[in-house]
């Protein structure tokens, strides 16, 4: 993965809406196939580009738009739900983005603003649950236990109101 290479599609050109939700592709786009994070070396050089954005408070903008996480993403993420489907609690990419988000959110919007999705064949989920329950601290997270697509059909059907 080149630094210089655009990484993103287009910026949406009205805010995020319910018809119209920000979708964003944290590993890359099939539409833009060398942002894609697919090998171990692009999952260092992704790790590195997240730690180094996080400590420049100040990117550039072009420094913004090759960022992990760009700002526009980050503000909407700190007002919004956020929703993490297709991880592996194992996942060191999840922990890594998860934790750099928390930090980021203001305390008063941590409670009830995040969803997992796991895999529904875990076994001991009250293993797992007070897993998470120690690694995230207090913090009010919805887990379901369903597979990824079930979890995307239920989504949609609350979405439709069906």
């Amino acid at each position: 993965m080149d630094d210089d290479d655009d990484r993103r599609p287009p910026l949406p050109a009205d805010d995020p809406t319910a018809e119209r939700p920000l979708v964003f592709h944290l590993h890359g786009h099939h539409s833009i196939p060398h942002s894609m994070v697919l090998t171990e070396d692009d999952y260092i050089d992704f790790h590195v580009r997240h730690a180094r954005d996080g400590r420049d408070k100040s990117l550039t903008p072009e420094a913004d738009r090759a960022a992990v996480v760009p700002s526009y993403v980050r503000t909407r993420l700190r007002r919004a739900p956020l929703l993490f489907l297709g991880y592996s609690l194992r996942d060191s990419t999840f922990w890594t983005l998860f934790k750099s988000l928390m930090i980021a959110m203001p305390d008063g919007q941590r409670s009830s603003h995040v969803c997992l999705q796991l895999d529904p064949r875990v076994k001991r989920r009250a293993a797992v649950r007070e897993y998470l329950d120690k690694r995230l601290g207090r913090q009010q997270i919805e887990i379901f236990w369903m597979s990824l697509e079930e979890f995307t059909d239920m989504l949609d059907s609350r979405l439709r109101g069906t």
